[in-house]
């Protein structure tokens, strides 16, 4: 999908996951509604269901996902969080709160692993320093020694991460 450009769901239609491009095959007779085999499967009976399929997948994927890359980073590390959450934010990829609970878009799944790895030790740094100051950035380059380039990548391909204009 072209950045800035809205999907149609039709078919051949590219989608990211994990920083690659899966091509949706709108296929008839298929039982389940959406499905992802190296390629996404929409039955053509769900096609006007396309946008909220599409959107639970990714909610799905998301909390599978950022829940294993958080546990693995928080137990490396030994950090404690409360839970995590996750939402439909457009402009901010991660937050974390005064309670340690960390929140992540949806749409970072579009973005390649290294960078979700980023977003998540970004807001686990947050859990020991709760601003962006100088040592909130050291701890970030203590856990993620080439932070900047994954911060870099989303920063300059954001945009694409989304199912709309």
């Amino acid at each position: 999908m072209a950045p800035g450009t809205a999907s149609k769901f039709s078919a051949r239609e590219g989608f990211l996951f994990l920083g690659q491009e899966y091509a949706l095959n709108v296929v008839p007779g298929q039982r389940a509604a959406l499905r992802f085999e190296q390629g996404f499967f929409l039955s053509k009976n769900h096609l006007p269901a396309a946008p909220a399929l599409f959107e639970s997948w990714y909610r799905a994927a998301a909390r599978r996902v950022l829940g294993e890359r958080v546990r693995l980073y928080a137990e490396q590390f030994g950090l404690r969080y409360a839970k995590i959450r996750i939402t439909g934010a457009r402009t901010r990829w991660g937050s974390c709160s005064s309670t340690g609970t960390l929140s992540f878009s949806w749409r970072l799944v579009m973005a390649p692993l290294e960078v979700v790895d980023y977003v998540v030790l970004h807001e686990l740094a947050h859990l020991k320093v709760q601003n962006h100051s100088a040592a909130f950035w050291a701890e970030v380059a203590r856990m993620l020694p080439e932070y900047k380039l994954r911060r870099d990548w989303l920063k300059q391909n954001g945009r694409r991460l989304t199912l709309e204009e």
